[in-house]
């Protein structure tokens, strides 16, 4: 008996390793594809050119891109013509650090990377030592000339500053050219838009509002049938909105319309949240011509994010949750009932005759 019960636990421990051993490895495997799928439509580009003070190129040069708010560093050297590209960069701001033999190194920081974009930084060095140092700030052009994408990018302080019915994100398509607030009018076009007294969509460039195409976090937000959107996350998670009205890339466009990619944040080095609550009451609403009565119409949005570093400039982590409660009422005004007429059985028309016992 007690050789068998030995031989039960026995068993029973080598099941738990292989199911902990199975577990490990899926764990692994989703951490070494997680690079690979966030290239699709959610990553920047930074790109240039090495050149020295003649303007001659500098092959072989040890490019540098450090990201300021997590500090992860990505490494690459420029090719015989000097030309060095860096992709799959997290939207944020970065510092560009050039090394060759023979040079001063030399710094830029403050390159902003947005969503689907390239910034282009050009790097000029100075004939030194390796302890010298360059440092200069980045411009960051407002044209894009190594793309021929039309649109805009909304940051952080666009998403948050601007006023939205609903605090929707797809009601920032307004903003850019060429759109104009489309869809039904009596209500959203979608689950997914609750709390929003009007359209959530918008038409770009005369195109119907169902040309319109979503991605989160560069995944689909979309249910293809009918063009709503799935999926709506709170404003105070998302880092920033890129708007494509024309000539969208390849890795997001879809239709003709406009594509909006939306990007969630992430943490960084530094512990960052926010909180807030908004209120929307009937205290100061009309009643209705011809309604006997006010209907209720109160909304209350509250949430809360927080994000920082699990282990620094290596691990992270960002949470967030939002809470909607609706009261809404609905006001019926167009009820027929029988005239007094009607209630004698005279109904006045020749399709009817004359009901004596009504």
């Amino acid at each position: 008996m007690q050789s068998g019960i030995s031989t039960y636990k026995k068993t029973a421990k080598q099941k738990s390793l292989r199911t902990l051993s199975g577990k490990l490895i899926v764990l692994v495997c989703l951490l070494t594809i997680a690079p690979a799928a966030f290239c699709q439509g959610v990553s920047g580009h930074i790109v240039g050119s090495v050149h020295d003070a003649t303007n001659a190129v500098i092959p072989n040069a040890q490019v540098t891109i450090i990201n300021q708010d997590t500090g992860i560093m990505t490494h690459t050297t420029s090719n015989a013509d000097g030309e060095y590209r860096s992709d799959n960069l997290q939207p944020g701001t970065y510092t560009v650090k050039v090394d060759v033999p023979g040079f001063r190194e030399t710094i830029s920081a403050g390159n902003i990377v947005t969503v689907d974009s390239n910034n282009r930084v050009d790097v000029n060095m100075l004939v030194g030592t390796s302890d010298q140092k360059v440092e200069v700030t980045a411009l960051n052009p407002l044209v894009d000339t190594t793309g021929s994408s039309l649109g805009e990018v909304l940051n952080e302080n666009d998403i948050q500053g601007l006023p939205l019915n609903g605090r929707i994100y797809s009601q920032l398509i307004v903003t850019v050219p060429g759109a104009v607030a489309s869809g039904w009018s009596s209500a959203p076009e979608a689950a997914a838009g609750a709390g929003a007294q009007t359209a959530i969509t918008a038409s770009v460039n005369g195109l119907p509002w169902a040309g319109t195409t979503y991605t989160l976090d560069g995944v689909s937000d979309m249910e293809l049938l009918n063009a709503f959107m799935t999926v709506t996350p709170p404003l105070d998670a998302l880092q920033e909105v890129k708007v494509s009205t024309a000539n969208s890339d390849a890795t997001v466009g879809v239709y003709g319309g406009a594509q909006v990619n939306a990007v969630v944040k992430s943490g960084t080095n530094r512990f960052h949240g926010s909180a807030y609550e908004f209120f929307r009451g009937d205290s100061l609403n009309a009643i209705q011509w011809h309604a006997i009565s006010k209907a209720p119409d109160r909304a209350n949005q509250f949430g809360a994010s927080f994000g920082g570093p699990i282990i620094r400039n290596k691990a992270f982590f960002f949470v967030d949750y939002q809470g909607l409660l609706l009261n809404n009422g609905v006001y019926y005004t167009g009820y027929t009932v029988p005239t007094d007429l009607m209630k004698q059985g005279y109904f006045l028309t020749s399709q009817f005759p004359t009901i004596y016992d009504p």
